[in-house]
Order: structure tokens, then sequence, then C-alpha cells
């Protein structure tokens, strides 16, 4: 019976040791993928800003040239 306990109590450990393992490693990768989604979102932010800049410099020349044609 005490073998047995103990032989219990040693796969036990091991589940726990790989459980942890396993935890360890998932963390991980759960990082790299948020990483990755910020990295994609800062690309995406800096496209949507390049083009909001450049259709408020078309509004602007537009603005201009009909105060040019009003005259």
């Amino acid at each position: 019976m005490r073998d047995d306990l103990k032989a219990s109590e040693t796969r036990q450990r091991e589940d726990m040791r790989k459980l942890r393992s396993d935890v360890k490693e998932l963390g991980s990768r759960l990082d790299r993928l948020v990483e990755s989604l910020l990295a994609s979102l800062r690309t995406v932010v800096g496209r949507m800003s390049a083009c909001l800049i450049r259709s408020g410099e078309m509004a602007a020349a537009e603005s201009r040239l009909l105060h040019f044609c009003a005259v």
C-alpha cells in the first residue's frame, strides 16, 4: 500500500511539473500573440493617420480652389 501511495505522489508531482511547463509555454505564446497584434494595430493606425492627413490636405486644396474660382 505504501509503495502505491509513493507511486501516486510521484505521478502527481510529474503531472504538476508538466502542467506548470504547459502553462508557462501557453503564457509565452500568448505574449507573442499580443505583441504581434499590437504591432499590427500600430501599422493600421499609422496608415489611417497618413490617409487622414492626405484627405485633409486634399480638402484644404479643394477649398482654396473653390475660393479661387469664386473670385
